[in-house]
């Protein structure tokens, strides 16, 4: 009778939470480069209202603080995509089930529902 090999995990699994990590960090990056934008918008006021020959935007705090703000999230976001990762490939390695957790999804959600209400603030007292 043969002997039988251990079983190992199918690498699909490992390769399916390899892109759904690559995908988060792809997201936390994005709100990286939008929290950039935010921080040097009264830049491109400034630049905008020479061009119309209005009078120039006075540099303002609140934009830096909000696009530091949306960068620490997005650099928050990756931490927690690797921290889930890392305890998916753990758990697929033990061949322990997986049971995923709702809290990055919802971290996200409430982040950008947050950053979106801040930025929705700051345009209205712009005007």
């Amino acid at each position: 009778m043969p002997e039988e090999e251990p079983h190992q995990p199918d690498t699909r699994f490992f390769l399916a939470a390899e892109r759904t990590f690559l995908s988060w960090t792809r997201t936390g990056v994005a709100v990286i480069a939008i929290g950039f934008v935010v921080a040097k918008f009264t830049l491109f006021l400034d630049e905008l209202a020479q061009v119309k020959g209005l009078r120039t935007v006075h540099p303002s705090t609140a934009s830096i603080y909000l696009g530091a703000l949306i960068t620490f999230l997005g650099g928050v976001l990756i931490f927690l995509a690797a921290f889930r990762f890392l305890r998916q490939r753990q758990n697929l390695v033990n061949k322990k089930a997986f049971h995923p957790s709702p809290t990055l999804d919802l971290a996200l959600a409430g982040s950008l529902v947050l950053v979106a209400l801040l930025l929705m603030v700051y345009l209205l007292r712009s005007v």
